[in-house]
């Protein structure tokens, strides 16, 4: 039992972990580009 519950928990931690990046980076105003 506490096999599937450290596996799944492992899981639902990587998972919330890609979530917040790409919820971040969507977020994230387009920077402007001072290069050119």
């Amino acid at each position: 039992v506490f096999r599937w519950l450290h596996l799944l928990a492992g899981i639902a931690w990587i998972g919330a972990s890609f979530h917040f990046v790409l919820v971040d980076n969507a977020l994230e105003p387009p920077q402007p580009d001072d290069g050119k």
